[in-house]
């Protein structure tokens, strides 16, 4: 009876958590996204907001979803963005959230910010739970267990990641998936297989590759340990049950998977020669972001905050602890996670060990290693809970005053964390502009869904007024349109994978441009224009 008392005051923790954490999206009706950048991005202005690096999510992640939710309320076949000229099959596309279970939920929503909101809010909660979940199943206690959860899901991983919206949901079904593999290689049970398959799938559909991928490695990685080290007898039940798991998610993964990696070769990432090394100066960011230096400020690809790896300085001076506290069999315990730590830092920050890897699997490239951070925090977290067990059960050891001055101290640290690169907006800010700049109106006046190549804004948000894009950010286009691409010279930008020149009118018209937006002059029918922008018509 009192144990499950004692569970039920954990889950209500991670409750209470999550209700301080999300006051303003739970009762102020705010979206948790860091600013207001819709109308900044269409004027091509100053950016401006708490955390502008954040530009996917309000840009490409958040359009996409709103473009998705209009599908679902008007029972219309779901595809990815009908308004992002790619061509692809939709069973190609791997940052998306089709084939997420959570899209049938969509009804419930009358908006696609509240859905938005919802996803974002139950990843943060699941991430906590189910790290506790994972931690409980090694034998922690739950005071232990909760502090780990909670230090997990307020790491900074899982707050700079979760206006994504997408991204989250790996990091939140991570946790569960070691926790399936732990209870399987106890019990040998294949009711944990089928909970490891049901989770993967979640985490597969929920919309990000990269980061997925990263998580799966380690959690199969996890399991083989676990089934090699906990050694039981294994009858035919066991073989056909684990057989069949291992079809059934290498069939799912390949569905998914493959249409990816066979364009992926041909994208802008495949050209790159940046192997994405990490500066020591992120090393700081595990303990004091924001305080020793600002993170936006420090060398990093693509995203700078992808780094944000903090996870409070309590958690760090634990596991630096175990050069103290470790006899040899506890080395010997955790050796697993430790080499894992070990390869996860070389491989952030000397990545051009596996390089050689890239000529024989160019798709590689698009799994830059700073997307496996997270597993870095996961792993820390997970030794620094081993070491204060140790620490507690020491004789003489006054328990009960230090747990709760622990407790204090993390939340604390974490909560102000947050804080640093966390924002809410409000949910008309999200909405498309009641009156959109002159050109965009102008645009949606002349055609029916016009396609158009824009060098104002190459960004989704085109999709929230009805107009179409050629702008592809990411790898979302077939073989065949690939090689187009390629053959013409184009595919060698990050910022527009196409790049398309427009003195190539053969190449636009070959695409089915229709209109071209731009502050140059060109020799091109001028169709429209105000101030500096001009709308050319591809004859």
């Amino acid at each position: 009876m009192a144990q499950k008392w004692q569970k039920k005051l954990a889950l209500g923790g991670f409750v209470i958590i999550t209700l301080i954490f999300f006051f303003p999206s739970l009762f102020l009706h705010r979206v948790p996204l860091p600013t207001d950048l819709i109308d900044d991005y269409l004027l091509d202005a100053p950016r401006v907001g708490e955390n502008p690096l954040l530009r996917d999510a309000i840009v490409q992640l958040y359009p996409n979803l709103q473009v998705l939710f209009n599908q679902k309320k008007q029972d219309l076949p779901l595809k990815d963005n009908v308004y992002i000229f790619n061509g692809l099959d939709v069973s190609g596309n791997g940052q998306s959230l089709l084939f997420s279970p959570l899209v049938f939920l969509m009804p419930i929503f009358t908006q696609a910010s509240s859905f938005f909101t919802f996803l974002v809010i139950l990843y943060f909660f699941l991430s906590g739970l189910n790290f506790f979940l994972f931690l409980r199943s090694r034998n922690y206690s739950l005071a232990l267990s909760f502090f780990g959860g909670a230090t997990y899901q307020l790491s900074g991983p899982l707050i700079a990641w979760q206006a994504w919206g997408t991204i989250g949901g790996v990091m939140a079904w991570f946790p569960l998936l070691l926790y399936a593999a732990e209870k399987y290689a106890r019990t040998r049970h294949g009711g944990y297989l089928v909970l490891f398959s049901l989770v993967n799938y979640l985490a597969l559909s929920n919309g990000h590759l990269q980061f997925y991928v990263y998580a799966l490695c380690l959690s199969v990685l996890f399991l083989l340990f676990r089934l090699i080290t906990i050694r039981k007898k294994i009858n035919l039940k066991n073989y056909l049950f684990l057989g069949g798991a291992i079809l059934v998610n290498i069939s799912t993964i390949w569905w998914v998977v493959s249409p990816f990696i066979t364009a992926i070769t041909l994208s802008h990432r495949s050209h790159l020669t940046d192997t994405s090394a990490l500066s020591w100066q992120h090393l700081l960011q595990f303990v004091l972001p924001n305080i020793w230096g600002n993170q936006l400020n420090y060398h990093a690809p693509l995203n700078y905050v992808e780094t944000f790896v903090f996870i409070g300085i309590i958690p760090l001076l634990l596991f630096f602890s175990t050069v103290v506290y470790y006899r040899k069999s506890d080395w010997q315990r955790q050796w697993f996670w430790l080499v894992c730590l070990l390869g996860l830092l070389v491989y952030n920050f000397f990545p051009q060990i596996i390089q050689p890897l890239f000529f024989l699997f160019p798709f590689l490239q698009s799994f830059p290693p700073f997307r496996s951070l997270f597993l870095i925090d996961a792993i820390l977290i997970i030794l620094a809970v081993d070491v204060l067990k140790i620490i507690i059960t020491t004789p003489k050891f006054i328990r009960f005053k230090f747990k709760y001055y622990l407790m204090v101290v993390i939340v604390v640290s974490l909560l102000n964390q947050g804080s640093v690169v966390h924002g809410f907006t409000p949910q008309q800010s999200l909405a498309p502009l009641v009156n959109p700049p002159s050109y965009v109106r102008y645009l949606q006046s002349v055609a029916s869904k016009p396609l158009i190549y824009s060098e104002i804004c190459p960004l989704n948000l085109y999709a929230l007024y009805g107009i179409r894009s050629i702008f592809g950010y990411d790898t979302t286009y077939p073989e065949s349109y690939y090689q187009l691409i390629k053959n013409n010279g184009k595919i060698i930008s990050h910022r527009n994978i196409l790049n398309a020149k427009i003195s190539d009118q053969q190449f636009l018209r070959t695409l089915g441009v229709q209109y071209i937006v731009s502050k140059r002059n060109w020799d091109l029918p001028l169709v429209f224009s105000e101030q500096d922008i001009k709308v050319y018509q591809l004859p």
